[in-house]
């Protein structure tokens, strides 16, 4: 099962890159920035991939089956409607609260 850590590792680096990309953005960084180093990561981390796709037949597979599971269940998530919950005023609960003692 060691081929699987070498690939373990490579996607966790994809994933941190990706997560690196989304968090500059929402920081408002220069697109130009952005873009030159979410490329330079991605090109290291692919690399990788490649230097270690020959240990997906002897067990990297693994590594590769689990990441596809977690992310069907985290984009099965994200794809539920939002649920219908009555949300009350919280007007209603001031007085209530001015009771409590501090």
């Amino acid at each position: 099962m060691e081929a699987a850590y070498g690939l373990a590792i490579t996607l966790t680096m994809i994933a941190t890159t990706i997560l690196l990309w989304a968090f500059l953005r929402t920081r408002k960084v220069k697109q130009r920035y952005v873009w030159t180093i979410t490329i330079v990561f991605m090109t290291i981390c692919l690399a990788f991939l490649v230097a270690n796709a020959e240990k997906f037949p002897h067990g990297g597979w693994v590594s590769i089956a689990v990441s596809g599971l977690l992310l069907d269940l985290c984009s099965f998530g994200l794809g539920r409607e939002k649920s219908k919950i009555d949300t009350a005023s919280l007007s209603l609960y001031i007085p209530t609260c001015n009771v409590l003692p501090t």
